[in-house]
């Protein structure tokens, strides 16, 4: 019995480790219309489509705000939307200015963080009031909490496993 509980312990450490195969993150997904600026204003009060997605994608998942005002008068929205996608850029907050259009894309990492008006970086700190403390990374390659448990378990385990040879 005492040889069989190490083994128990490698086995529910290795079926609790998340899957490799993508990653998941809870993000707004609504679009504004003209006659409809719930999305904007409250996106969690969305009725015209599911307000709250869970972005299951391949690589790095980041939720989003994309913002596009008329360049003269950038009161005057274009198109608003809240999405999440795995191909995220390496700044957090981006401002590009056309000859008509001034588009405003924000991305972040952390559940439900794409709030706010989009027009203004989401730092939790000086940006959009709706932010809180939500937290926006521009660094690529920085590990979410269960990312680096992942990691950790792994490692961790050819350890136990040889633990486990040497004590045959």
């Amino acid at each position: 019995m005492r040889t069989l509980l190490p083994w128990v312990a490698v086995v529910l450490l290795w079926g609790g480790l998340p899957s490799a195969a993508g990653n998941s993150l809870s993000c707004y997904t609504c679009v504004s219309m003209p006659n409809d600026l719930t999305c904007l204003n409250d996106p969690e009060s969305v009725t015209s489509s599911v307000p709250i997605t869970d972005c299951d994608m391949e690589g790095e998942v980041c939720c989003t705000i994309t913002r596009i005002n008329f360049l003269e008068d950038e009161t005057k929205l274009q198109s608003f939307s809240r999405g999440c996608t795995d191909k995220c850029p390496k700044k957090s907050f981006e401002e590009v200015k056309d000859a008509t259009y001034v588009t405003y894309s924000t991305v972040c990492k952390t559940p439900k963080c794409n709030v706010g008006p989009g027009d203004k970086p989401l730092t939790g700190k000086g940006g959009s009031q709706d932010a809180k403390s939500n937290e926006i990374w521009g660094i690529q390659g920085l590990p979410s909490s269960a990312d680096a448990l992942s990691a950790s378990l792994l490692l961790l385990l050819p350890a136990l496993t040889l633990l486990l040879l040497q004590q045959k």
